[in-house]
């Protein structure tokens, strides 16, 4: 968490608060990294509150191993090597249709995928949001051991240089909606007045009624939209089978959380 206010005021919290964080300062704001189960954490927030100082944060969960060993279905997160550059897909001449004039989120594909394929020597998979990526090995593997709820596509390169062999994965699959006990923040500056899709952040893990994956796919995507602009999608939810399959073969540079199911 990053706090910002007077620098005195924040100096007072942090001493009160020090002692539960794992790593904290005060420079031009308080920065604060603790855990939210902790004594320190109800103090800074109580502190907040009462002096309203603005704050941002990001958070993260942590897992044993046997709740990664044991979990069913997780969220995916993948590697976005064009990132720093801004780019997308449409700027390499890839086409779409707007499903949103407004905030262009959920925007339909319309031609095969084209890319700069030299960004994908070093991975597996990746994505050019939202698009994901696979080399010819990674997609074979998921024939090989029948894996559902996804097709693949043909993946040109925007020069026409042809020595590497990708796919598209299109996953073909939507879940139902999750639970509403999950934690969404909504920014309402940048959230779409028209599809209500822009601006939507998903803040805890995903969370879904057992009866809603029954008919889950090894690859699904939610039904749901969370991101702020490009980053704007919904997410890929994949089966166990996906996890350890993938680290059994190394496929690297992915994140797997589990989702809760309840």
């Amino acid at each position: 968490m990053y706090v910002h206010g007077d620098y005195n005021l924040l100096s007072e919290i942090h001493e009160k608060i020090k002692n539960d964080s794992l790593e904290s300062k005060v420079v031009a704001s308080l920065y604060i990294v603790i855990y939210q189960d902790t004594k320190g954490f109800k103090i800074l927030m109580e502190e907040i509150e009462k002096h309203k100082l603005s704050y941002t944060f990001a958070e993260g969960r942590e897992y044993t191993k046997e709740e990664i060993n044991t979990a069913e279905f997780f969220t995916v997160e993948i590697m976005y090597p064009w990132e720093r550059d801004g780019m997308n897909a449409e700027k390499f001449g890839t086409e779409y249709e707007l499903d949103c004039n407004y905030c262009h989120c959920g925007k339909q594909q319309v031609s095969e995928l084209r890319i700069d394929k030299k960004k994908m020597k070093k991975y597996d998979i990746i994505t050019i949001q939202p698009e994901i990526i696979v080399t010819e090995r990674l997609c074979n593997l998921i024939l090989d051991h029948n894996l559902t709820g996804c097709e693949f596509g043909p993946v040109v390169d925007y020069k026409g240089r042809d020595e590497l062999i990708l796919y598209q994965l299109k996953p073909t699959h939507i879940l139902p909606n999750m639970n509403d006990k999950i934690r969404v923040e909504v920014v309402e500056d940048i959230r779409c007045k028209k599809c209500q899709r822009n601006g939507m952040i998903l803040r805890s893990e995903a969370i879904y009624d057992r009866e809603s994956l029954k008919g889950a796919c090894d690859f699904n995507l939610t039904q749901e939209y969370f991101g702020i602009n490009l980053y704007c999608k919904r997410i890929l939810v994949v089966s166990a089978k996906i996890y350890h399959l993938f680290q059994k073969n190394r496929i690297k540079r992915i994140h797997f959380e589990p989702i809760s199911i309840i």
